[in-house]
C-alpha cells in the first residue's frame, strides 16, 4: 500500500513553541510505514533547533520546505509542484497560508485547517488580516480541527471541527531531583530560593508586565525569590526595560529559547501563566507532569488540569492577590513527585493521541 503523504504547514520549526512541539510529537510517534510526513515553514530553518535535529536524526529523507521567500505570484508554480506530491495539506496558521491553500484546493487536495489559539491575531494588523482572510481560508478547507473546543468555536463557529488534543511525551516529562539540583547549582541557586518560572513566548498575550507586577508584590514580603522566563519573543526588549525600571534585574532572569525545558521545569518551584487567553496551554500540561503547582489565568482552558495542581485566577483581580496565592503555596509546600500516571490517563497522553490522529488522517485520505 502506498503511504499517505502529508504536508504539515506551520509558521516555523522552533523550540519553546506550542505548534512546533505538537508536530514534533506527531513526527516522533506516527507510523512512518503508513505515513510520509514533510514540513513547510514560513521562517528560516534553524539547524540548531531540537525539532530539526530530531527530524534529521531519524533518517527518513523528510522534506522541509522553506516558504519564507514565497511572497509573490511568481511562486505559484513552485507551490503547485510541491503540493501536487501530497494527499493531505495540514495547515497550522492562518492568513499567510492563503496562497498555498488556494493552490491546494485548485489541485483538489484534502486541506485541514487547524486552530491552535483562542485569539484570532496577536496584533491589530494580524487580527485584521486574519479576519479578512478567514472566509477564503474556510472555502479552501475540506476539514477543520482545533486544539480545544474554545479554539475551534472561535474560528469555526458554523463548521464541524475535530478536536485534536495536544500531547506531550509521557516518558520525558518527569520530575528528576538530580536534574533539579544540577540546574539550580549551575545558576547559583540554593535550596531555599523559591523559583517561579514560565515557559512561553514573550508577547502581549502572555501578559509579561503583569508577571513582573506579581513578582514585585511577592518581593515586598519575601526576598529569596527569583522569576525565570524561558522563551523569546517580540516584546523581549520592552520586558527587559520594564524589569530595569522596577529595579528587578537581580530577581528576574530571561533565558531565551531553550531545548532543555524539562531541566528548567524540574528546577522551578511554581509555574506561572497569567495569559490573556490560550488555545490550550501546553506548557501547563508539561509543568504538571513534573509535579509543579501552577497558577494560571482563567484564559487558560480548564481542561488542562489533569492533576489538581492547577489554580485558576481571574485577570480582573490585582497582582497583589495573585502574589498572595503564590505565597500561600510557598508557605505550604508539598512533596514533589512526577505525575506520569495522571498524564497517561489524561486527554494529553502522547501515544493515544497520535493513534487517534492517524485514524483521522486515514479517514480524510479516503
Amino acid at each position: 500500500m502506498d503511504k499517505v503523504k502529508i504536508l504539515i504547514v506551520l509558521t516555523g520549526l522552533t523550540d519553546n513553541d506550542g505548534v512546533s512541539n505538537f508536530v514534533k510529537t506527531i513526527f516522533e510517534l506516527i507510523n512512518h510505514q503508513v505515513f510520509q510526513i514533510d514540513f513547510a515553514t514560513y521562517k528560516e530553518i534553524d539547524s540548531n533547533a531540537e525539532i530539526i535535529k530530531i527530524i534529521r536524526s531519524m533518517n527518513l529523507k523528510t522534506n522541509i520546505y522553506n516558504l519564507s521567500t514565497f511572497n509573490n505570484i511568481f511562486h505559484i508554480t513552485k507551490l503547485k509542484q510541491i503540493i501536487s506530491n501530497y494527499d493531505i495539506i495540514h495547515i497550522n496558521l492562518l492568513s499567510r497560508a492563503l496562497p498555498l491553500m488556494m493552490v491546494a484546493r485548485y489541485l483538489n487536495k484534502k486541506v485541514i485547517l487547524h486552530s491552535h489559539s483562542a485569539v484570532i491575531g496577536v496584533s491589530f494588523i494580524s487580527k485584521l488580516r486574519n479576519i479578512l482572510c478567514l472566509p477564503l481560508l474556510k472555502k479552501c478547507t475540506t476539514s477543520f480541527a482545533a486544539c480545544s473546543k474554545g479554539a475551534g468555536n472561535l474560528l469555526f463557529p458554523e463548521n464541524k471541527f475535530k478536536v485534536i488534543n495536544n500531547s506531550i511525551k509521557s516518558a520525558l516529562f518527569k520530575f528528576d531531583n538530580i536534574r533539579r539540583k544540577k540546574m539550580r547549582a549551575f545558576h547559583a541557586i540554593n535550596d531555599t530560593t523559591f523559583v517561579i518560572g514560565i515557559v512561553a513566548r514573550i508577547y502581549n498575550i502572555k501578559n509579561p508586565f503583569f508577571c513582573i507586577d506579581i513578582i514585585k508584590e511577592i518581593l515586598k514580603k519575601y526576598n529569596n525569590v527569583e522569576f525565570w522566563w524561558i522563551g523569546d519573543g517580540p516584546m523581549k526588549n520592552e520586558l527587559q526595560q520594564y524589569i530595569k525600571d522596577n529595579k528587578m534585574e537581580q530577581k528576574v532572569k530571561l533565558f531565551g529559547t531553550r531545548a532543555d525545558t524539562i531541566d528548567f521545569y524540574c528546577a522551578f518551584d511554581l509555574f506561572l501563566l497569567p495569559s490573556q487567553s490560550e488555545g490550550l496551554g501546553i506548557s501547563v500540561i508539561e509543568a504538571q507532569a513534573t509535579g509543579l503547582p501552577c497558577i494560571v489565568s482563567t484564559g487558560v482552558p480548564c481542561i488542562v488540569d489533569y492533576s489538581h495542581l492547577v489554580q485558576f485566577l481571574s485577570l480582573d483581580i490585582p497582582a497583589k492577590y495573585w502574589a498572595d496565592c503564590i505565597i500561600n503555596i510557598m508557605n505550604n509546600p508539598s512533596v514533589r513527585r512526577s505525575y506520569e500516571k495522571e498524564l497517561v490517563e489524561s486527554p494529553f497522553y502522547d501515544i493515544g493521541n497520535v493513534r487517534e490522529l492517524e485514524k483521522y488522517y486515514l479517514e480524510i485520505a479516503k
